[in-house]
């Protein structure tokens, strides 16, 4: 019975699918974008605001 678990984990553990540096780009392109966006937000609420003091 041992044996058999074993292996079922030895299995599904030893599949990666993709590179490490391939999973880790995946993780830092949406959080890229999601500065960018926030950052183009903040500047646009800045810019209306500043016109419309002016």
């Amino acid at each position: 019975m041992a044996e058999s678990v074993d292996a079922m984990v030895s299995n599904t553990i030893a599949f990666t699918g993709m590179p490490v540096r391939l999973r880790l780009w995946v993780l830092v392109i949406p959080l890229n974008t999601l500065l960018v966006r926030m950052l183009r937000g903040i500047f646009a609420f800045l810019l209306k605001r500043y016109r419309t003091s002016s």
